[in-house]
């Protein structure tokens, strides 16, 4: 397995990857610009993106198959860290639902943020359908 930055010959694959999975209906391209993909034998088993919102990222989709270990998850996250520190992003943000997700994020370093200040669009967190999520923040070192 390895990790690559998404490419015009990856996308179609990224694409019918992120469409296999139930909750996607749309994708956003501009999104997956900022993608870093998990690659074994010309099949994605896992993928890492962000949008950017000035100087901070806002993690989109972070998908991956189970049986993917924990070094994996690390190098794909790393390769991301490394593409929002080239674009001088200032920190990373993760929404997560889940407690499995949660743990994730957490064993990569995010932390834990009030989400008291924290809004979608014009409105705040927890006036949205993510107001039981978790809001964590990654600070990257540039």
């Amino acid at each position: 397995m390895e990790i690559l930055r998404i490419n015009k010959e990856l996308l179609p694959k990224v694409k019918e990857f992120l469409m296999r999975i139930p909750s996607i209906r749309e994708i956003d391209e501009k999104v997956i610009e900022n993608a870093s993909v998990i690659i074994d034998e010309d099949k994605i088993f896992g993928i890492l993106s962000f949008e950017v919102f000035e100087k901070r990222g806002l993690i989109r989709y972070f998908i991956f198959q189970k049986t993917i270990g924990d070094e994996i998850i690390k190098e794909l996250f790393n390769d991301v860290v490394k593409n929002a520190s080239k674009i001088n992003l200032k920190e990373l943000i993760a929404i997560a639902l889940k407690d499995e997700i949660q743990e994730v994020f957490i064993s990569l370093g995010f932390k834990p943020i009030n989400n008291r200040h924290v809004f979608i669009g014009e409105e705040p967190v927890r006036m949205t359908e993510f107001d039981k999520a978790m809001i964590m923040k990654y600070q990257l070192n540039n």
